[in-house]
């Protein structure tokens, strides 16, 4: 899997028309957590699998 950097996480969540509310619910964390990792290098793998998980 390949790691992806804040701003390819927000355009995938866009992509599949997850609002950022429903990603932080499913992942288990705070809307402000989801919002932050806009500005990260990097994603945490728990949330690239989170978004994976997705259909």
């Amino acid at each position: 899997m390949s790691t992806l950097n804040g701003k390819q996480f927000w355009k995938a969540l866009r992509k599949k028309g997850i609002p950022p509310s429903v990603f932080a619910m499913k992942a288990n964390c705070s809307l402000n957590s989801v919002y932050n990792l806009k500005e990260r290098n990097y994603i945490p793998e728990k949330f690239a699998l989170v978004l994976e998980n997705i259909n």
